[in-house]
């Protein structure tokens, strides 16, 4: 399987543009996945992309032909295979809550974007992280670590390293200080989109932090700092040789860097940028605008006698339309001259000077405003545009040290995140099967005061011997029990393993895993078209079809939604499916299921495959009225058969009412008896309850006479009399 990867770039326009515009940089990705190997399907699933490409480059350029050819040209296409990943749909990122968006209300409404705009992290296994990174970069990368979960041994090792570095004891202090050096590191991709496209270059955007180019210049030195720390301080404690350590050592051009920094810091007077809420060059980079800075003090006083000076040195018969000088950001300083509406030009064009060339910028409400040779010796913007192509002549050095520093924020925050909660580093190998110890569900964990850890594809039987692990493994037992919570734990575990983080167990052994496959109860929802069961048949077919034997599979409770005979046939079905393939080519299976009655097939019974596990509970025999339980839930795990799932029990513990529970109990009683459930259950009509009342009655009457002897005639004869006033 092969996906294409189309990198967007500015293009060049038709017109002329500026070097600052002919700068090349990234600017966006799209992606399309292709299903065949082939390379006709190949170039076809390409061919559609350039298509669409282009097409939104037509129709979007009638709005900004420069900015639309900028965003969607195509400069190369790359491939890679998705082998290289474990395979996860984003159904089941969301089920085990690896991944949870929750959408703000607002996007309810109409025109609202659905964009990243509206969506938070919830409560999800990413968002235990997302707060232990320290800039944008690093939580960009950290997404990126858990949507590409990696199958190769190498990069989850390496990966592994690194945390465990910097988790050494001696590491803390320079962890602390790496730390705050990312802390201060801004995101150089968007920085440098803004410089490509002349955006922020004078005053646009000025804030107190001191907008761009200072950002530019707190980057160098931070990542400077880092790269000091990552080959100097902790260099002995063999950080250097980790994946990030190596990184930063052989690949950031720090030389090139530290020039940014230095030229950037060199040009800009960030002080005086401040009072005057836009950029100030430095002192000494240009000596004829020094000598105009010493000469004026004030902008006001400065633009007016720049005006005065000019209109001295006009003719006489111009001075008249010589209105004012102006500065704005973008532009620089400019002339303003009476438009002469015949012309379309200003009444007076720099006529009688002939070194000067006066170039018209644009007409704005009966005046045109003029860039002259006075007013180019004027401008900053030029020297700020110049430092612009000088800094883009390292954006390539720039971006990478800016991705760099993501990823090495990311890794520390999987190190952050490992020493808060207290997670262990797993072993890793390309064969065999997975399995853990002391395992625990990473969010249940820190959401409860008390988490029972339960260990995973341990079997060990009631003599204490080990026994072989079976491919499949079925749990059974009573609701709210922590079946579903263990199945997603194990699931959880094998994926962290899988981004090179340490994992919520006290060890664990993890297999690579090429997919994790998940059939879980769907939440209903208006925007979906299929109702729940179809759902789960469309998952478990999913499953069924992609499962190898390198795969995990999590089955919970499939079935539930049709009748209970169709519902245990499926699930009979499914089991016998994965039981039926030879044990070296069976995936991991785990299914909890409340059809118990499917386990008494001869077939299950003599099958090595299959182990049987429930969630321990003791029952509790005594009076359940005094305000105790009816179950006492241990949520321990215990391999073997439970043969009840204690619905009643359940019932009761969530308040159900005992007449509701009591008739249950009753009708449960009838069905596992192979009762006659409708003759039992049947109600009779008012006429048949009334024709039933009145025998009744007849029936008490005719109990309470005395016959006495019925052997003389007359005897005979009063019995008969109290028969006829009886049935009467």
């Amino acid at each position: 399987m092969l996906r294409l990867v189309l990198y967007s770039i500015r293009s060049k326009p038709s017109k002329p543009r500026t070097k600052l515009q002919e700068a090349v940089h990234p600017m966006a990705k799209l992606r399309i996945l292709n299903t065949q190997d082939s390379v006709v399907a190949y170039m076809i699933c390409a061919d559609v992309v350039v298509a669409e490409v282009n097409k939104r480059r037509a129709t979007r350029s009638q709005y900004d032909v420069v900015l639309t050819e900028s965003v969607y040209e195509i400069k190369k296409i790359e491939s890679f295979h998705l082998s290289e990943y474990l395979y996860i749909s984003p159904a089941a990122m969301s089920s085990l809550q690896i991944l949870h968006c929750e959408i703000h209300p607002n996007s309810q409404m109409w025109h609202t974007s659905s964009g990243f705009a509206d969506k938070k992290e919830g409560l999800s296994v990413y968002g235990m992280f997302q707060n232990l990174v320290s800039t944008s970069q690093g939580r960009l990368q950290l997404k990126k670590f858990f949507l590409r979960p990696s199958t190769h041994v190498s990069t989850i090792v390496a990966r592994q390293q690194t945390i465990s570095t910097l988790l050494q004891p001696r590491n803390s202090e320079a962890l602390k200080y790496m730390r705050s050096a990312l802390q201060k590191t801004p995101d150089m991709i968007g920085v440098i989109s803004k410089l490509n496209k002349g955006i922020d270059i004078t005053s646009v955007g000025y804030s107190s932090s001191g907008g761009l180019w200072y950002a530019i210049e707190k980057f160098s030195r931070n990542v400077v700092e880092l790269h000091r720390l990552a080959g100097k301080d902790i260099g002995r404690l063999r950080f250097a040789n980790t994946m990030n350590g190596a990184q930063f050592r052989d690949t950031i051009e720090v030389g090139a860097i530290a020039r940014v920094g230095s030229l950037v810091k060199n040009t800009i007077d960030f002080e005086q940028s401040k009072l005057r809420q836009r950029y100030s060059i430095q002192s000494g980079v240009d000596p004829n605008l020094d000598c105009l800075k010493r000469r004026y003090d004030g902008l006001e006083s400065f633009l007016t006698e720049i005006v005065d000076n000019i209109i001295k040195d006009s003719a006489s018969w111009a001075r008249q339309y010589i209105k004012s000088c102006i500065f704005l950001p973008q532009l620089g300083f400019l002339l303003v001259v009476t438009l002469d509406e015949s012309t379309g030009n200003g009444k007076y064009c720099g006529e009688g000077q002939p070194r000067d060339c006066w170039e018209k910028v644009f007409t704005v409400d009966g005046s045109v405003c003029y860039k002259t040779k006075q007013m180019q010796e004027l401008d900053e913007v030029e020297l700020l545009h110049e430092l612009a192509l000088h800094v883009l002549e390292y954006s390539s050095e720039l971006s990478r040290a800016s991705q760099l520093s993501g990823e090495l924020d990311a890794t520390l925050a999987l190190a952050l995140g490992a020493q808060k909660y207290g997670w262990s580093k797993p072993e890793i190998s390309r064969n065999g099967r997975s399995h853990f110890t002391g395992g625990r569900h990473p969010l249940h964990e820190v959401s409860m005061q008390h988490f029972i850890p339960n260990s995973f594809a341990a079997y060990i039987d009631e003599q204490g011997s080990k026994q072989v692990p079976g491919s499949v493994l079925v749990m059974t037992g009573p609701n709210h029990s922590g079946k579903s919570v263990y199945l997603k734990q194990v699931a959880i575990i094998i994926y962290l393993a899988h981004i090179g983080s340490f994992v919520p167990a006290d060890k664990a052994a993890i297999a690579i895993t090429d997919k994790i496959l998940v059939c879980m109860p769907a939440q209903e929802s208006a925007s979906s078209n299929e109702s729940a069961f179809a759902t789960d048949l469309r998952e478990v077919l999913h499953s069924v079809k992609q499962a190898t034997e390198n795969s995990l599979v999590l089955i919970d409770e499939f079935g539930k939604g049709t009748c209970p005979v169709n519902g245990a046939g499926l699930a009979a079905g499914l089991l016998d499916h994965f039981l039926s393939i030879d044990p070296e080519r069976c995936p991991q299976v785990l299914i909890a299921t409340h059809f118990h009655e499917i386990f008494e097939i001869e077939s299950f019974e003599s099958t090595t495959s299959l182990n049987f596990a429930h969630m321990k509970v003791v029952i509790n025999h005594g009076d359940i009225r005094a305000g105790n339980d009816p179950l006492i839930y241990l949520f321990m795990l215990q391999y073997g058969r439970s043969f009840s799932s204690f619905g009643e029990q359940c019932a009761t513990m969530n308040g159900v009412p005992d007449e509701v529970v009591r008739r249950a109990s009753a009708i449960s009683s009838i069905i596992s008896r192979d009762g006659d459930l409708a003759a039992t259950c049947a109600t009779l009509s008012h006429a048949e309850e009334a024709r039933l009342e009145t025998a009744e009655e007849v029936a008490r009457k005719f109990i309470t006479y005395e016959l006495g002897d019925q052997e003389s005639s007359k005897s005979t004869r009063e019995a008969i009399d109290m028969l006829d006033e009886l049935l009467s």
